[in-house]
């Protein structure tokens, strides 16, 4: 499931509906910002906290005016903002997270372009379930091959998800 959050949050459309969130080990206090790992310690200016304040986990980016999302991807890159989907470790409950997050997205190109992906994945993974060993490998196989075909790689060799 993370390989497939990647692949949805590299997707630009996508990566605007996905709400923003102050990582959780920073903490922001008027104007100082302390990252606790590793260690940062400076003073926010006023369109800095401002974004901040927009990155409630619940505001999606696409409400963020253009100069926003610039200083939004400066603060990411800087480790202070997490702006990605972030499904549970755990498969059946990080795949319908996934598909939740997809599914909340505005009616627009990002949503169509995931949401048949994911359903696809969803009827995949329902046969699973009930199927023998081939034909779980067989769905493995399925899985891996849609996963990859939307350009999310693997970590590792290992047949899980």
């Amino acid at each position: 499931m993370e390989a497939l959050a990647e692949a949805i949050t590299r997707d630009e459309e996508a990566l605007l509906e996905v709400s923003p969130r102050l990582h959780a080990h920073c903490v922001v206090s008027g104007n100082a910002l302390d990252r606790l790992d590793p260690s940062l310690h400076r003073t926010l200016g006023a369109e800095e906290h401002a974004v901040l304040a927009l990155c409630d986990g619940r505001t999606p980016a696409h409400r963020f005016d253009e100069p926003q999302r610039t200083l939004l991807r400066a603060l990411v890159s800087e480790g202070v903002v997490v702006w990605a989907l972030e499904p549970s470790m755990r498969i059946a409950e990080g795949f319908s997270a996934l598909r939740r997050n997809v599914e909340a997205f505005r009616d627009g190109a990002a949503r169509r372009r995931w949401l048949p992906l994911l359903d696809s994945l969803q009827t995949i993974l329902r046969s699973f379930e009930c199927a023998d060993a081939h034909e779980r490998s067989r769905a493995m196989d399925d899985v891996l091959a849609l996963i990859e075909q939307v350009g999310a790689t693997r970590k590792n060799e290992s047949r899980t998800l």
